[in-house]
């Protein structure tokens, strides 16, 4: 299961998936005691597939913290000393600083943010009992970070140093787009565009992105983002739609009002995610100066989503995505396909709106939660994917007194390799050698510059060397995430070192 464990960290939730080598396909993973199962409607052959989430919140108290599933809200209102803190995926991605007070100390919610990851990443590695030559993760990157070049290098410092914490030594990246993408089932190819929309709980976001295999602008990315328009919309406006809807009726006084909304929230939540399985459910509400029983439908969410403007903000968001892009050539008719992911997007009225709206481009929308995460594992095991690499990559070797170069991925050779390419043999530098530090350079014309010099990769023969004795044979392969891997085996003792392990992403 090396290298193959993958994490999308949402607003809402937060979901972790890894490659199942037996079934070949990547699937969520059950964490015990922080995660729970969530179904959901599908037109595909399981119409009630099993994904597990994470909720993306937390609760500190005087005993210490607990995240996801942990947390017994209704526990937490009755502690002083608690509180829970949710939704600060958006201060990472605004670069925001707020601080909460709780207990009697401050914490900054990107603090919270940091323990609430640094748990789940570590809690994921003990459920695969990843060992630890193999603790790798693939990471995805939100839209909104990668517009950001600025951003995108704060967030991926953060989420590094989040899986280091949690004992993860080497963390890879991919695009949220493209992992979305192929974890919808959309085959993306080299040139062509995509636009892609998620939904989350409290913001939109639409962009439209080309898949570039040898970018010429230097971006070092496979998707470049053309157009990108976003918008504060999404599912908590729909849960806070259906509590007007609920309240206005009762004549209720500001004051109680204010007493029962957020109770009222709550429950409309659980009404929009029970209307994506059911097309009718019932709503019992008691509370203190509060009393409802009705019945919801989807025709009634139809209209109160029309009524509120909910699919005119859409077509907004997406005209100006398009328009942003109208110079390089791109429009409508020019999109190869459109994938939606977010949870919001489970609501049958939505897809049937982009479904139509879109009517004759391909809409990949069948797995809106895990999605990116599926599909980041996926690529991550190297499967289904192409694209190639734009720079030329080697180890570095002592050769007497001077550093040279091996060449071992040129620049144009497609991911994933179909095979090896490139083989070595690593001998000795020095008399007594045992332990040999595997580094990747990015080769110039003048040298070269790591890649890897803050976690290389080291591999421990089966006895001391002598001075240029073979010591270690050397494979090497591309996956489908554009990370160099090696197969690395003792000369002597024929002893495998490392099976299939990520050295370095290349670009």
């Amino acid at each position: 299961m090396t290298g193959t464990i993958a994490l999308d960290f949402g607003a809402a939730n937060t979901v972790v998936a890894y490659w199942h080598k037996g079934e070949q396909r990547a699937k969520s993973l059950f964490i015990p005691d922080i995660s729970y199962p969530a179904r959901y409607w599908t037109e595909g052959p399981d119409p009630s597939p099993g994904v597990f989430l994470i909720p993306s919140t937390i609760q500190y108290a005087a005993d210490g913290c607990k995240v996801g599933q942990e947390i017994d809200n209704s526990l937490a209102d009755l502690e002083p000393q608690s509180q829970v803190l949710r939704n600060f995926k958006y201060d990472l991605t605004t670069g925001k600083k707020v601080y909460c007070r709780i207990g009697g100390r401050q914490i900054s919610r990107i603090q919270a943010a940091m323990d609430y990851l640094t748990r789940v990443i570590g809690d994921a590695a003990s459920t695969l009992g990843l060992a630890n030559q193999e603790k790798g993760m693939t990471i995805t990157l939100p839209v909104t970070v990668l517009a950001n070049p600025a951003l995108e290098k704060k967030y991926r410092q953060w989420l590094e140093s989040a899986a280091r914490q949690a004992g993860i030594r080497r963390v890879f990246f991919v695009e949220e787009p493209l992992a979305a993408a192929w974890g919808s089932g959309c085959l993306v190819k080299p040139y062509r565009t995509y636009l892609f929309i998620d939904i989350e709980s409290r913001n939109l976001n639409t962009a439209v992105v080309t898949a570039e295999p040898r970018s010429e602008t230097g971006e070092e990315r496979f998707f470049r983002i053309i157009g990108l328009v976003k918008d504060e919309l999404g599912g908590e406006d729909i849960d806070n739609w259906l509590a007007d809807e609920f309240i206005k009726p009762q004549g209720l006084n500001p004051a109680a009002v204010e007493a029962v909304r957020g109770q009222i929230v709550d429950i409309c939540n659980k009404v929009k995610e029970r209307l994506t399985v059911q097309t009718e459910t019932d709503v019992n509400i008691s509370l203190p100066d509060f009393e409802l029983q009705a019945v919801i439908r989807r025709e009634m969410l139809l209209k109160l989503l029309e009524d509120n403007r909910f699919f005119s903000r859409i077509e907004d968001n997406i005209r100006q995505a398009l328009r942003r892009c109208e110079h390089l050539g791109h429009g409508i008719s020019s999109l190869d396909g459109v994938v939606m992911v977010g949870g919001t997007a489970l609501i049958p009225c939505i897809r049937s709106w982009v479904r139509e709206y879109f009517a004759g481009i391909p809409v990949y929308d069948q797995r809106p939660l895990d999605a990116v995460a599926c599909g980041a594992a996926t690529l991550a095991a190297g499967v289904d994917t192409c694209g190639y690499i734009r720079y030329d990559y080697g180890l570095r070797y002592l050769q007497g007194d001077i550093y040279e170069y091996l060449p071992v991925v040129a620049g144009g050779t497609f991911f994933p390799s179909d095979g090896l390419v490139a083989k070595a043999i690593i001998r000795a530098s020095y008399n007594g050698q045992q332990e040999f530090a595997l580094l990747a350079y990015r080769l110039e014309e003048q040298g070269g510059s790591c890649i890897n010099k803050d976690e290389p990769l080291i591999l421990i023969g089966s006895q001391p060397f002598k001075q240029g004795q073979p010591a270690v044979e050397v494979e090497f392969g591309l996956d489908g995430a554009r990370r160099l891997t090696i197969t690395a085996r003792d000369f002597l003792s024929r002893e495998i070192l490392a099976d299939n392990v990520p050295l370095a992403q290349l670009i």
